[in-house]
This record gives structure tokens, C-alpha cells and sequence, in this order.
């Protein structure tokens, strides 16, 4: 079980975003719909999955509430739904081009108390930002609860628990409906939340390291939408600890590549080694992106002189060195 602590630093959301107020539901600081003809309301929404020879039957809900009610709404799930172990969860947009999202499971169980920790320090975050989700999940009894991207709160269980999660639901004061509008069903803008222009004030990449780190979690969907075999072009981001690199005063840095490779593993490797060649005592402390890209996305700021070299494996970008 993970016992890492979290990292808490304060974070600061900023008092200039007004909260935009859709037929009567507020929505998260971070997104809204853009469209004239949006309609959003509290509500829910049910399905039965009928299981097969690897899952039980299921039951989910979808619940659409204003922003204002989903700090406490969630707590309250996760203290009267979830087990004593659990698996934490952590999704958000994905820069990869062949993925909408990114999602992060923690490798092996942690206590309840680790999730209600982390959504006591960064749950505002959660709730207002509308481009990451935070939840966990358990399989005996099976549960999932789970903070979506765009503000709408997932809820799954097995058949025993139904009448228990719906009782819940209902003491909301939300009537079902059979289809329901949400955020994510409306062209829709995202704005950044967090003020981060203060020394010591967490940014997005702080919070979801801090929860990421310190409940064990790994990436689950790298390969999701794998583009036929051969060589990708790739952007890798990474910070590095240089305290023990001599020719540099700095104790840290990120350093950023545009390099060609046929996975993930792969591309990683390389940016290490050219690490390794430019700073032989550095180390790389944490990778803070590795994702594909299009070739159309390889601008010309970045690209080599002859793009054939986005087709054949190896680096054909390096930023400068961004000492801190």
C-alpha cells in the first residue's frame, strides 16, 4: 500500500472568473458551454449493464449538479459508498494526439482516508477546474466513484448496492431523466483557474504530481489508439535534478524534446540518453509529458529542416536548458 504523503503547497483559485450560470446551473470556474442554445439542469441519468463471463452485472449513474453543491456531495460519497481499500483515480484531457484523456490507477490499494485527504486539499480544485477528474474505485464490493472532467459525477456498483447509491441519489433532491445534457455535450471553452503568479502557489502540474505521486498511480492508456506500427513523432518534457552536475549553479531544470520513436519506452529512453550526454550527473526527477503528436502539429519553430527525419527514429529537437 502507498504511504507517500501529499505534497501540500497552497494554491490560490483566481477571483477574476465569473461563474457562468446556465439555465440556472452553475458550472464549474473552469468550463462552460459557448453555445447559444445550451441547456443545463440538476439531474440524473441510470443504465443496467448486463455482465458476462468477466464482470457482474452493473448498475451506473451520471449526476449533473451546480458547482456550488459538488465539494460536499463527493466527500459524502466517498465516506458512506467507498470500502476501507481502495483504487485511486486521476484522469485528464490528453495533449497525445491519438487520445482524448489520460487516465491514472493506482498500482496497488490505499486506504480511504489517503482519498479523503487528497480530496480535502485539492477537491476545490477538482470541482472548479473541468479538465481533470479525481475518484476511486473497489472491486469487493464493486464501486466506483468518480469526479468527471467536465463537472458531472460518476457513480457505478454492483446489483447489491443499487437500492443503497440511489437512496443517496434521491436525497439529493434529483429527478432521472432518460437523456441527459451535460457540459461535454456543447461546444465548450476551458479557462485556467489556478493564480499562479505568487512564489510558492501551486500550478495544474504541482496538484496532479501531488495526487499522482503520492497514491501510487500509474498511466493505464498509452498505447490507446495506437496509429499504424512504425515511427511517430513524440514531445518529451522533463525536469531534471542537477545538484550534482558541477558546471550548473541551478538545482533543477526542464528540458524539452521533439524526437521520432515507435513507443513510448522508446521515446523516453532517448530523451534520457541525450540527458545523459549533455549533463552526465543529472538526473531526471519526474517526467512531467511524453505524448504523440501529428506531424501537422510539429511547427515550424520546431521542426527539422527536412521533415522526412519526423519518419525516422531519433531527436530532432531540444529546447533550452529552463533553469530554477
Amino acid at each position: 500500500m502507498s504511504d507517500r504523503p501529499l505534497v501540500q503547497v497552497p494554491y490560490k483559485i483566481r477571483g477574476d472568473l465569473g461563474r457562468k450560470i446556465i439555465g440556472g446551473l452553475a458550472c464549474p470556474l473552469g468550463v462552460h458551454p459557448c453555445v447559444k442554445d445550451a441547456k443545463l439542469e440538476e439531474g440524473y441519468e441510470s443504465r443496467f449493464i448486463m455482465g458476462d463471463d468477466l464482470q457482474d452485472d452493473q448498475c451506473e449513474y451520471r449526476l449533473l449538479l451546480g458547482a456550488e453543491r459538488v465539494f460536499d456531495v463527493m466527500r459524502s460519497f466517498f465516506e458512506r459508498l467507498l470500502p476501507e481499500e481502495v483504487w485511486g483515480l486521476y484522469e485528464e484531457l490528453s495533449y497525445d494526439a491519438y487520445r482524448d484523456s489520460d487516465v491514472y490507477r493506482s498500482v496497488d490499494p490505499v486506504g480511504r482516508e489517503r482519498i479523503l485527504q487528497a480530496w480535502d486539499s485539492y477537491g476545490e480544485y477538482f470541482v472548479e477546474s473541468g479538465k481533470c477528474g479525481f475518484g476511486a474505485a473497489a472491486q469487493e464490493p464493486a464501486i466506483e466513484v468518480f469526479l468527471e472532467e467536465h463537472g458531472t459525477i460518476y457513480l457505478g456498483c454492483g446489483l447489491e448496492r443499487r437500492e443503497e447509491v440511489e437512496d443517496l441519489i434521491q436525497r439529493l433532491g434529483l429527478h432521472e431523466v432518460a437523456e441527459m445534457p451535460c457540459i461535454d455535450n456543447y461546444e465548450h471553452q476551458h479557462r485556467d483557474i489556478l493564480q499562479v503568479d505568487e512564489d510558492r502557489l501551486m500550478d495544474d502540474y504541482d496538484i496532479k504530481f501531488s495526487v499522482v505521486e503520492s497514491l501510487g498511480m500509474e498511466a493505464l492508456n498509452l498505447d490507446e489508439g495506437l496509429p499504424a506500427e512504425g515511427v511517430v513523432p513524440f514531445w518529451v518534457y522533463l525536469e531534471l535534478d542537477l545538484s550534482f552536475e558541477g558546471s550548473i549553479e541551478a538545482a533543477g531544470a526542464y528540458l524539452s524534446f521533439g524526437l521520432s520513436a515507435e513507443n513510448f519506452d522508446q521515446a523516453l529512453d532517448c530523451a534520457e540518453q541525450h540527458v545523459r550526454g549533455l549533463f552526465p550527473a543529472a538526473l531526471v526527477a519526474r517526467v512531467q509529458q511524453v505524448y504523440r503528436l501529428l506531424d501537422d502539429d510539429v511547427t515550424p519553430e520546431i521542426a527539422p529542416s527536412d521533415r522526412a527525419q519526423l519518419r525516422e527514429r531519433g531527436i530532432w529537437y531540444v529546447s533550452d536548458l529552463e533553469s530554477w
